[in-house]
């Protein structure tokens, strides 16, 4: 909440990593190389999750983090990531996607959802 209030510099600034992205990072943690759905949906279920676990993971492997998701967690990746703004497509320059799994290959964080607004922040 601090972040919020007026007296903080960082007011009207952006974090780095908008929080689509972020979640998707996590949510592909979480699912965390699964080939089915129904392992990481009967974890959720049961609530079972490590959050250590899932911060190493999420800053080891956060390259393209649709890429090897299962149909139920891509579809629901895309709906996180979609929520506000679609992906930005200039960053696309392959053939057309035929199947989702063909774009969730390729969507990286760089397809509007980092805000760069300074470099050496930005690594932080």
């Amino acid at each position: 909440m601090h972040k919020l209030g007026p007296k903080n510099k960082n007011y009207c600034k952006g974090d780095p990593l908008r929080h689509e992205w972020i979640s998707t990072l996590f949510l592909n943690a979480y699912v965390n190389g699964e080939s089915s759905d129904e392992v990481w949906l009967t974890k959720l279920v049961e609530g079972e999750f490590d959050l250590k676990q899932l911060k190493v993971i999420v800053k080891n492997n956060n390259k393209k983090p649709l890429s090897k998701l299962p149909k139920a967690a891509g579809l629901l990746s895309w709906l996180v990531l979609s929520h506000h703004r679609l992906p930005g497509v200039k960053q696309y320059k392959g053939k057309p996607a035929k199947k989702s799994k063909d774009l969730f290959k390729v969507v990286t964080q760089v397809w509007g959802y980092e805000n760069k607004f300074d470099d050496e922040e930005f690594k932080e």
